[in-house]
C-alpha cells in the first residue's frame, strides 16, 4: 500500500517532467528563491497574486499546466511559511482551530490506506492553513492591503474567464463539451472556482469611479454565469448565489442588485436560449442536468459513508483518506464535506471545523453593526457571504475536505479577513478620542 502511494504521489512530478524537463524545475527554482528574496524586502503581494491566480486554473485540462499550477501554488504556500520571520502575525481561533484541525489529520494519516499520500496531503493542509492565515495576516497590515487583496481576485477572476473561453466556444460550435458528460474537466471544481470569484466580480462592478473595474466586473459575471451553466452543475449557482447576497444586502445596495440582476438574467436568457437553438447531446445533457430535483442519489453515498466513519468514529484515518475508503465500499465519493472531515481528522477535528465556521459568521455579522469604512463593511460581507457559502456546499460536496483545492484556500482567506477586520475595529476604539479614565486619588 505504501508503495502505491508513492507512485500516486509522483505522479504530479512525472507530469511536470514531462512537460517541461529540467529547465521547468530550474524555472520553479529562481521563482521560489526570488518570491523569497522579495517578501522580505517588498512584502507578500506578488507571491498571493501568483497564488490566487494558480488557483484560478485549478480545472484546466492540461496535465503541463495544472500540475504547474500546483507546484507553482505550493512553492508560493511555502515561500508565505518562510516569509513569517518578517512579520508574525496569529489570527486568533482562525488559525489555532484550522491548525489543529490539520495537526489531528495529519497524525492520523498514519492509519490512512494510503499512509504517504495522506501525510503529504496533512503536511500539504498544514502549510497552507499556515499560510493563508498567519501569512495573509502579516499582509493585511491596514485596509489599503484589504483592496489590494480584492483587486488580486478579480485579476483571478479574468484569468478564469479568459481560460474558460475554450468551453463556450465548443458550446458555440456544437462540439461536446469538454466536462459536459464528465470527459476530462471536473465539473464540479471547475464550478466552484468560477462561483467563489464571483463575488468578487461583483465587488468589482459596484466600485464608484472606477469605471474600468465595473466593467471588468459586469462582464466578469456575465462570463461566470454563461459558464456555470455550461458546467451543468446547480450547486454552483447557488454558491455564487449566497455568497454574494451578504454584500447585495449592504445599505445601497439596490441599485447593484438590480445591475446584478440584470446581468444574471441576461446570462442565463442566452444560456438557456442558445440551448434550444444549438440542440445536441451537449445541451440535452445540461438541460437535465439543471432542471432535474432532488440530491442525485447523495442519499445512499452519505449512507456508506457513515458506515465507513463508524468504524472509527473518534480517531481520523488521515487527509484525503475519505476517497480511498469510498472506494473500498463501493461509491465514488462522500459528497459531503462535513462526513470528509469526520473521515479524516475524526469526532475532534469535525468540532474545530464547525466551531470554527460558526465562531467567525457570528463575528462577521456582529462586526458589521461596527465597521463604518465602506470597504471594510464590503470585505466583511464577502467574508461572511464565502463562510455562509462554503458551508453549505459542504452539504452536498467534499469542498474543503481537501487539502488543497480553492475552497479550503477561500475558507482559510475568508476566517483570517474577519479576524483581521475585528483587530482593526478594536485598535480604533482603543484610539479614538474621547475621556480617558482618570487616576484616582486618596487613600487606597
Amino acid at each position: 500500500m505504501l508503495a502505491q502511494s508513492t507512485v500516486d504521489a509522483g505522479a504530479r512530478i512525472t507530469a511536470f517532467m514531462d512537460a517541461y524537463g529540467v529547465a521547468g524545475v530550474g524555472v520553479l527554482v529562481v521563482l521560489a528563491v526570488s518570491l523569497i528574496a522579495l517578501q522580505f524586502v517588498k512584502g507578500s503581494g506578488l507571491s498571493l497574486l501568483l497564488l490566487i491566480s494558480s488557483y484560478s486554473l485549478i480545472f484546466v485540462e492540461s496535465s503541463g499546466v495544472s500540475t504547474a499550477a500546483f507546484f507553482v501554488r505550493t512553492l508560493v504556500l511555502v515561500s508565505l511559511v518562510l516569509s513569517l520571520a518578517r512579520r508574525f502575525v496569529v489570527p486568533g481561533w482562525a488559525f489555532w482551530g484550522m491548525f489543529l484541525y490539520a495537526m489531528l489529520g495529519l497524525v492520523c494519516g498514519t492509519r490512512a490506506p494510503k499512509v504517504w499520500w495522506s501525510l503529504q496531503n496533512g503536511g500539504l493542509l498544514v502549510v497552507t492553513t499556515v499560510a493563508l492565515t498567519i501569512g495573509l495576516a502579516g499582509y493585511l497590515r491596514s485596509l489599503k492591503q484589504v483592496d489590494a487583496l480584492f483587486r488580486m481576485f478579480v485579476v483571478a477572476g479574468v484569468i478564469w474567464c479568459a481560460a474558460s473561453m475554450p468551453f463556450a466556444l465548443d458550446f458555440v460550435a456544437g462540439r461536446a463539451l469538454r466536462f459536459g458528460g464528465g470527459t476530462s474537466v471536473h465539473a464540479t471544481n471547475y464550478a466552484a472556482s468560477g462561483a467563489l470569484l464571483f463575488p468578487f466580480m461583483l465587488w468589482a462592478a459596484m466600485q464608484k469611479g472606477r469605471w474600468l473595474w465595473r466593467l471588468v466586473g459586469v462582464g466578469g459575471m456575465a462570463v461566470i454565469l454563461f459558464c456555470l451553466f455550461l458546467s451543468g452543475t446547480r450547486t454552483g449557482f447557488v454558491v455564487a448565489g449566497v455568497a454574494c447576497a451578504p454584500l447585495l444586502l449592504r445599505r445601497g445596495g439596490g441599485h447593484h442588485l438590480r445591475i446584478s440582476g440584470l446581468v444574471g438574467l441576461v446570462g442565463i436568457a442566452l444560456a438557456f436560449g442558445g440551448a434550444r437553438l444549438l440542440q445536441g447531446r451537449s445541451t440535452d445533457f445540461l438541460m437535465t442536468r439543471l432542471t432535474s430535483v432532488g440530491l442525485g442519489g447523495r442519499e445512499a453515498l452519505w449512507s456508506k459513508a457513515f458506515e465507513v466513519i463508524l468504524e472509527s468514529p473518534v480517531i481520523g484515518r488521515g487527509i484525503g483518506s475519505h476517497n480511498a475508503l469510498a472506494t473500498e465500499v463501493g461509491i465514488s465519493e462522500f459528497h459531503n464535506a462535513y462526513l470528509a472531515v469526520w473521515c479524516n481528522a475524526g469526532a475532534i477535528g469535525l468540532l474545530l471545523v464547525l466551531s470554527v465556521l460558526f465562531y467567525y459568521a457570528l463575528h462577521a455579522c456582529l462586526l458589521l453593526r461596527r465597521v463604518e469604512n465602506p470597504l471594510g463593511q464590503d470585505a466583511l460581507r464577502v467574508a461572511l457571504g464565502f463562510l455562509l457559502a462554503i458551508g453549505a456546499r459542504g452539504l452536498v460536496e467534499n469542498s474543503f475536505a481537501s487539502a488543497s483545492n480553492a475552497s479550503i484556500a477561500t475558507l482559510l482567506i475568508a476566517l483570517t479577513l474577519v479576524s483581521t477586520l475585528r483587530g482593526f475595529v478594536l485598535s480604533e476604539l482603543a484610539n479614538a478620542p474621547g475621556p480617558r479614565p482618570q487616576p484616582r486619588s486618596g487613600l487606597h
